[in-house]
């Protein structure tokens, strides 16, 4: 990659306010084509208030905090879109709330007095909890996401699983619809 593009990006991330480690730049540089297919993902498969602007915001936060977390971002969209269908506004009736539903009575060190409903605060935190169960489960993602969830059933899992399954597929079919296209 050129150092004039590296600059630019680096400019933009500067603009609107994304903090990316500088040692991942690059990875998150990679995925900026990928993260422009999966705003069109997450705006079909969110709730109706979800403009194509917002989903942008989404998968850029997601792609942010995965890269800076380590993690599949991908497995951070299923999650969200598992949890509250891509609404920052969802609060559940134990207290959960905004996209990762975050539970504010037990995770008040990683809110620091934060809003858990806004979308980058919700994200960076939920996929800090998130991390945190798979670490502590030694990267197990069945036993994992049972403990972001709260659960012991497999019900859980199997629906975050599906979710990131659509989410795979829907790229597939982007990239061979463009493979043919440029044939």
């Amino acid at each position: 990659m050129t150092i004039l593009r590296k600059t630019i990006i680096s400019l933009f991330l500067m603009f609107t306010s994304i903090v990316v480690n500088a040692d991942n730049l690059d990875d998150f540089i990679s995925t900026l084509s990928e993260q422009t297919i999966l705003t069109y993902w997450v705006y079909n498969n969110s709730i109706d208030t979800v403009t194509t602007d917002k989903a942008a915001v989404i998968v850029k936060s997601v792609y942010v905090n995965a890269t800076n977390q380590n993690m599949n971002p991908h497995l951070i969209l299923a999650v969200i879109k598992t949890e509250s269908r891509f609404n920052e506004k969802a609060e559940s009736s134990e207290g959960a709330k905004g996209l990762m539903q975050v539970m504010p009575k037990f995770h008040k060190d990683k809110l620091k007095g934060r809003n858990p409903k806004n979308i980058d605060v919700s994200i960076e935190v939920g996929s800090m909890v998130l991390n945190e169960c798979l670490k502590k489960h030694h990267h197990k993602l069945d036993k994992g996401l049972n403990c972001y969830s709260g659960s012991s059933t497999s019900t859980y899992r199997k629906v975050v699983m599906a979710n990131k399954a659509s989410l795979t597929k829907y790229l597939q079919q982007f990239y061979h619809r463009t493979q043919v296209a440029s044939l």
